[in-house]
Order: C-alpha cells, then structure tokens, then sequence
C-alpha cells in the first residue's frame, strides 16, 4: 500500500487523489483491525482532508463513521459524537437512508454509553422508523435490542419486554440465531 501511495502523491491527478484517499483509509482498517487504533485515526483523519479536498461527501461521511468508531474505542466519546453527527448531516444531505439511520443508532449508543440515556432514546427512535420503512428487519432488530437496554436502565421493564418481544418476531422470521441468542440473553437481564 505504502509504494501505491507514493505513487499517487508523485504523480497527483484527482483519479490518482482518489485512490491516495482510499489507499490512506484502508490503511486505517487494517491499523484498526491490528490494534493501533491511534495510527488508524491518524490515517483517517488524513483520508478525511482528501476527500474534502476532493469533495467526495460519500466517502467523508464513511471516514467520519470510522473516526467515530474509533474515537469511541480510544475513550474519547464526545469526539466520536461529533464525528458520529457530521456524517450523519452529509448521510441527510445524499438522501442515504439506510447510512442515517446506522449512523444514528451509533450516536444513541455513545449517548448510552455516556449515561445520556434519554437522549439515546431519541436518537435510537429517530432510527426505527428509518429501519422499518427500509424493510431493514437486521437493523430494526439491534435498534429494538437498543431500546430494551435503555428502558431496562431507565427501570421501565414493560417497555423493554415490548421492545425484546417485536425483536424476538423478527429475529424468527429471520432465522437468526445470533439475534435471536442476544435478545434473549437480554430479556433474561431483566431479571438480574
């Protein structure tokens, strides 16, 4: 990748730029994928100034999720918020609906994480319908799952039995035996 990327610098059309881009953020995966999740920020945040260089919103909206997600394993959750939330304004502006409403359970999830849980309410029921009007039955599935454990932090047990029950259904019409395994390791949390 290193000897791509020398060349794409050397030679610096836009075609050439783009590849640099990738080349750089893929980089960062594999950095990620390895342990050095500091080197993987680093390498998107470099993917991320070519392609706003390059104005490529689709590919700055992905490398705001990976630094995102990055962000979040490296501790420093609010940055990750921010960069959760700036893809999700590029996802609204490409009309990506499935990408919203992914990167909006992202965003409910730190919020969780941060003990903002009304606030991951909001963000996660944004989502729902996002999910359901796609016919997006995985995602409508992890964002019940989401739901549960919020109410259940929350002290509301019938709402997270409600949201652990629709889950349920679909999981069976998916015939996914992971979901279906976490969602009912988290109806039997309720009772911890």
């Amino acid at each position: 990748l290193n000897q791509v990327l020398d060349l794409c610098r050397a030679l610096g059309h836009k075609e050439l730029k783009e590849l640099e881009a990738a080349n750089i953020r893929l980089m960062g995966r594999v950095y990620s994928n390895l342990g050095s999740k500091q080197k993987a920020l680093e390498s998107y945040n470099q993917a991320l100034d070519l392609y706003r260089t390059l104005s490529d919103k689709e590919w700055e909206a992905t490398t705001l999720n990976n630094i995102g997600y990055v962000s979040s394993i490296l501790g420093s959750k609010q940055k990750a918020v921010e960069s959760y939330n700036q893809a999700l304004d590029l996802y609204r502006t490409l009309g990506d609906k499935e990408e919203e409403a992914t990167t909006l359970n992202h965003i409910g999830r730190l919020y969780s994480l941060l003990g903002e849980k009304h606030k991951a309410l909001e963000f996660h029921n944004e989502a729902l319908p996002l999910f359901r009007a796609l016919d997006h039955k995985e995602g409508v599935v992890q964002t019940l799952n989401h739901l549960g454990l919020i109410y259940d932090d929350l002290g509301k047990k019938q709402k997270a039995i409600e949201s652990y029950n629709q889950a349920l259904a679909l999981v069976h019409m998916l015939d996914d035996k992971g979901w279906e395994a976490a969602t009912l390791h988290n109806i039997g949390s309720l009772w911890d």
